[in-house]
């Protein structure tokens, strides 16, 4: 119950008193009146004391709630979680998959392979495989994009109280998602939840409508998100900074210190079961140097040429729209909003973020989706002006702009990005299905392939395949030799492709695959000549397998 409704029913009950006992003085309703105001004041605690403003609708109408869920569950079952879709998947997406089937055969992520995804991560894709089946994903995926879909819809609501924005940009999410995203299974994903729910969450806050018990979920929120996908430490760190500069500021310290409690309590209850199977499993010098550390250190992904990526990565990120309400939001950030620190974290996370994915040396676009809980929001501030000027430049009188119809919003979208959208989506969308037709051949030797090794060598023996995808792996269940799955990804530090390298010349390999028109170092070269013969394989003209003399 608000304030307002606290002030009415206390109202009224003084008012029926009053009858009650007409022959009282005007000075005694006084009194009455001031011991109202002093019960009120005393029900208040100082979390709430800021409420003084009535909080913005954001209860979702089914109506657009069962558009979330329908896209969520359409989203969900074109995953390559699905064993149909698998062959779908690029190479971070396979070696993903392949790391966590290994887990829940018993190697483990970071001391037996390099990878920079969370342990929440590959704990929870494992947990799939040790069930049985990938498809236990579907209802999590679902789970996440649900609730990452709610959470943005009612952040937008919250900033614009305008159903119609908030509609097109959670659909917006969902296009995203099923085209950069395509086949789901991104660490990013399973972290948006906690990302965007902390994000709604601080924009009800610093517009005084959220009580600082609600810190115990931000806290567990934030360690949760990390441990999923370690880059979005940079939205949690500088959200930090912001509450402690906005409690400084405002002078309320003992405020702060009890917030400081409750994300420290929610961290806890977060840290403490993750920390219990790090610290077991024995993992925490690779966990921190891994997905720390490295992840912090090296923007690169993949081991693309730099300035083809470079240009390719621009050309996506000003394609997808999210770019547009980075550089348009000055009038909110400069204002008198109550939230103006929270559009201050999106947008300097959203800068932060977005050097990744243009410096990732990658050509999958995967990499955009870092950047998306930030840039949508700001994107709907964007539109959210748009369509305010727009609405004042067709009318002598100003009209209810919140009457606009999601079509229009769509248009205004479309055109502030030159109709990039449009294409950046139909050509992410394209990609995979064109890359699955254009592997089909590919794929059928790399399942001979993989059925062959499956019968000649033993589940402890170790082999190696330089491919652009995890497939030979994940279908023969053979352990990798090197750390580095595949010879393409987080190799752009010279001793990372070294380590590969001084695996292989120690003969640490059964088998070796190699792909063909592969550049292969000079040594490994050697080593195949002198330690490894050719298997002679019918059908096989695209992949050369060598196996140890």
């Amino acid at each position: 119950m608000s304030q307002y409704s606290e002030d009415n029913t206390l109202q009224s009950g003084s008012y029926q008193g009053y009858h009650r006992s007409h022959h009282q003085s005007h000075a005694n309703d006084e009194k009455q009146d001031e011991k109202i105001e002093v019960a009120i004041q005393g029900h208040t605690n100082e979390s709430s004391s800021s409420l003084k403003d009535k909080a913005p609708i954001t209860a979702i109408p089914w109506k657009h709630k069962s558009h979330i869920l329908i896209l969520s569950l359409i989203l969900s079952i074109f995953s390559i979680s699905v064993p149909c879709f698998t062959d779908f998947a690029n190479s971070m997406q396979s070696q993903n998959l392949y790391i966590a089937k290994m887990f829940a055969n018993g190697s483990l992520p970071y001391s037996d392979f390099f990878t920079t995804g969370g342990f929440f991560y590959y704990f929870l894709v494992s947990l799939a495989f040790r069930l049985g089946s990938t498809l236990w994903l579907i209802p999590i995926q679902f789970l996440t994009y649900y609730l990452s879909g709610s959470f943005l819809y009612k952040t937008v609501m919250h900033m614009t109280s305008k159903k119609e924005i908030a509609t097109f940009i959670s659909f917006i999410f969902f296009v995203i998602n099923g085209t950069l995203g395509f086949g789901g299974l991104y660490p990013i994903q399973f972290a948006m939840p906690f990302v965007l729910g902390a994000i709604f969450f601080l924009t009800r806050y610093f517009a005084g409508h959220s009580r600082d018990e609600a810190f115990i979920l931000y806290g567990l929120a934030g360690t949760a998100g990390s441990f999923f996908e370690a880059r979005t430490l940079i939205f949690w760190i500088l959200s930090l900074v912001t509450i402690f500069v906005y409690n400084l500021v405002n002078k309320h310290f003992f405020r702060g210190f009890y917030q400081v409690l409750c994300i420290i309590f929610g961290n806890i209850l977060v840290l403490y079961l993750c920390l219990y199977f790090i610290l077991n499993l024995q993992i925490t010098s690779d966990y921190i140097n891994q997905v720390l550390i490295y992840s912090f250190t090296h923007l690169a992904v993949e081991n693309n040429d730099y300035l083809l990526t470079l240009v390719y990565q621009i050309f996506a990120v000003l394609g997808s729209g999210l770019l547009i309400g980075a550089v348009t939001t000055g009038n909110h950030l400069l204002g008198e909003a109550k939230d103006k620190s929270i559009k201050w974290v999106l947008l300097i996370s959203f800068v932060f973020t977005v050097v990744y994915s243009l410096f990732s040396r990658s050509f999958g676009l995967y990499s955009i989706l870092n950047i998306v809980p930030y840039g949508l929001v700001l994107t709907a501030l964007s539109l959210d002006d748009a369509t305010k000027k727009r609405a004042e430049r067709t009318s002598h009188r100003r009209r209810n702009v919140s009457q606009i119809h999601a079509l229009k919003v769509f248009g205004i979208f479309l055109s502030r990005n030159y109709f990039l959208p449009i294409l950046v989506f139909a050509f992410a969308f394209a990609m995979p299905i064109i890359m699955f037709l254009f592997n089909l051949e590919n794929n059928a030797e790399r399942s001979t392939v993989a059925n062959y090794i499956v019968k000649k060598t033993k589940k402890d023996e170790t082999i190696y395949v330089y491919d652009s995808t995890a497939k030979i792996y994940l279908d023969s269940g053979r352990k990798s030799a090197s750390q580095f799955v595949l010879p393409e990804l987080n190799t752009a530090k010279s001793s990372h492709k070294k380590a590969i390298s001084d695996t292989l010349i120690q003969d640490s390999a059964q088998y070796i695959v190699v792909q063909e028109n592969t550049r292969l170092p000079s040594d490994v070269k050697s080593t195949l000549s002198k330690n490894y013969k050719k298997v002679s394989m019918k059908g096989i003209e695209r992949y050369t397998l060598y196996v140890l003399k």
